[in-house]
């Protein structure tokens, strides 16, 4: 066993390494190689979005930062908060329980602070206003693990899918190659034996080969071998037998 073991275990393991590789550069390709997928820049986007808008704000109030969240999408809304010194959302949106900790830290002396928010990664601005009382900002800067495995997943789904049917499909194809090729050749030489052809061997056809079907190949020629002798000694045996029955007969004429 130890031969067909250590070589399906090679096979597996190559045939792992070859879909992780050809994973990690289709991902890496689909997340950062691509410059028509805008998506790549949303994170970085809406943080130099935000950061404008807040430049914008401690000039001319917080209307402006207002105004700006008011017409950007529900999906950039949900992820920015903007709570005024009473501790309102200029939305008029309830504030998530898990971010007020963060709200509350952010004061003159500690102006950026970073915290998981719903197990999300959310930075936190401390914005004076020359206008007014400050703002605190709370942007939600990207997805929780789980949401960034899936997204990961679904993006990549496809593509890992139709690699693993081809990298498996390859495997599969040459481990069946290879162990049906001397099961052919035993067939083959099963029938020729049964035929009449007790001289025919299998062995010298998979001498390139050293495992376990060799070793199968070698006793069944070995066993060929012995049925081929004994089938001689009983022609043998048959025919002295035939011309002992014979003789008497010819003496006695």
């Amino acid at each position: 066993m130890r031969s067909l073991f250590w070589k399906m275990f090679f096979g597996a393991w190559i045939t792992a390494m070859v879909m992780v590789v050809a994973a990690i550069y289709i991902t890496h390709f689909g997340e950062f190689g691509d410059p028509r997928q805008e998506e790549r820049w949303e994170g970085p986007a809406l943080f130099r979005e935000v950061m404008r808008n807040m430049r914008i704000a401690r000039r001319h109030g917080p209307e402006q930062f207002q105004h700006w969240l008011e017409r950007a999408p529900k999906k950039v809304q949900r992820r920015v908060y903007a709570v005024d010194h009473l501790g309102n959302d200029l939305l008029g949106r309830q504030v998530p329980t898990d971010m007020k900790p963060l709200i509350n830290s952010l004061d003159y002396r500690n102006r950026e602070a970073h915290m998981l928010v719903d197990n999300k990664p959310t930075v936190g601005f401390f914005l004076p206003l020359r206008t007014g009382d400050p703002l605190r900002i709370a942007l939600v800067a990207g997805d929780s693990k789980e949401g960034l495995l899936l997204r990961f997943l679904w993006r990549n789904f496809w593509p890992m899918l139709l690699l693993s049917m081809i990298a498996s499909g390859v495997a599969c194809y040459w481990l069946a190659s290879y162990l049906s090729r001397p099961l052919e050749q035993l067939r083959t030489a099963t029938r020729r034996v049964a035929a009449g052809e007790l001289d025919y061997r299998v062995a010298p056809s998979l001498r390139t080969r050293n495992d376990e079907l060799t070793d199968l190949a070698l006793d069944f020629d070995s066993m060929t071998a012995q049925l081929q002798e004994s089938m001689s000694e009983q022609r043998r045996l048959i025919k002295d037998v035939s011309h002992e029955l014979r003789s008497p007969w010819l003496g006695s004429r």
